[in-house]
């Protein structure tokens, strides 16, 4: 039977809607430690051929549920002490995506050991780069580490990943070709060139010199097109200036104000766009004074 009660702390998050730095770490260890109990008879089954191994969350029965909803409330929960989550993992239960969840969450986050668990452990290079388009708004360099990563990964030691049960990162110069083509806008250019080994064949990287290409080129033409149309733009402005500065405007003594419909004479006056013309003192007595234009004259 797959285990459907909520525990103290996941009816204290749902229910009660508490969200403390207490209640969210001791709900996750809870959590970390009943998967760690379901997870010896399921790797027995992995190991004897019987059950065969699927994606984190959709493992069969109670495990699935659990690790389905550890997943969740990581992505979630925003106060619980990822260090001590960190800690609280046993070192033989493969939790991999949970603990390349929490290095981000480190203060300051560990976006290396997150990437080393994608791309060498997990191996998801989609995960991978799903991870730095999530957070490249807090580390622009993230996908110059996502490509070092495929091409020159650390080795376990220095991650600190010696105690997992999984081979030795290896350069992977395919995905690290396909980082460079793909997200070449989110890597400095001169920096991803750089990482190329001295023994790199032209043919390797060939689509990459052609995607900047294409990339330069596009964005020569659409400078290029709105420099054009600022200069269009320009010219009209000044168009309409010349042809409202030589306008000519003759007004007569014996002209009416369009209000009082009295001659004009020699006082002062108002004209509208409409080319009609008021004595100064009857503007107020006709339209909004906003959409006057105002001149004196003399006759």
């Amino acid at each position: 039977a797959v285990v459907s009660t909520q525990s103290t702390g996941e009816r204290l998050v749902e229910v009660f809607n508490v969200r403390n730095t207490e209640v969210e770490t001791d709900l996750l260890t809870t959590l970390i430690s009943k998967v760690a109990e379901e997870w010896p008879p399921y790797s027995g089954k992995l190991t004897a051929g019987v059950e065969l191994p699927c994606s984190p969350g959709n493992e069969p029965g109670n495990l699935g549920e659990l690790r389905n909803k550890l997943l969740h409330y990581l992505e979630v929960l925003l106060n619980y002490k990822s260090e001590q989550i960190l800690r609280s993992i046993p070192p033989e239960i493969p939790l991999y995506q949970e603990q390349a969840i929490l290095y981000c969450r480190l203060e300051p986050a560990d976006f290396e050991k997150s990437l080393a668990l994608y791309c060498h452990v997990i191996k998801d290079q989609e995960k991978a780069e799903e991870f730095c388009r999530k957070y490249y708004k807090k580390d622009d360099k993230i996908y110059y580490k996502l490509l070092k990563m495929y091409q020159s990964p650390p080795t376990l030691e220095l991650l600190g990943f010696d105690r997992f049960k999984v081979e030795e990162p290896r350069p992977d110069m395919n995905a690290a070709i396909e980082v460079r083509i793909k997200h070449f806008k989110m890597i400095d250019k001169q920096e991803a060139l750089a990482l190329l080994p001295p023994e790199t064949k032209l043919a390797d990287v060939n689509k990459l010199f052609c995607a900047i290409l294409r990339d330069t080129t596009r964005n020569k033409r659409k400078n290029q097109m709105l420099k054009s149309l600022h200069l269009f733009n320009n010219l009209q402005v000044k168009s309409q200036m010349m042809s409202l500065q030589n306008d000519k405007f003759i007004v007569y003594s014996h002209d009416s104000c369009s209000v009082c419909n009295k001659k004009v004479g020699e006082a002062a006056i108002a004209y509208y766009p409409d080319r009609r013309v008021v004595h100064y003192g009857c503007m107020t007595q006709d339209t909004p004074k906003s959409e006057k234009h105002v001149q004196n004259t003399d006759k």
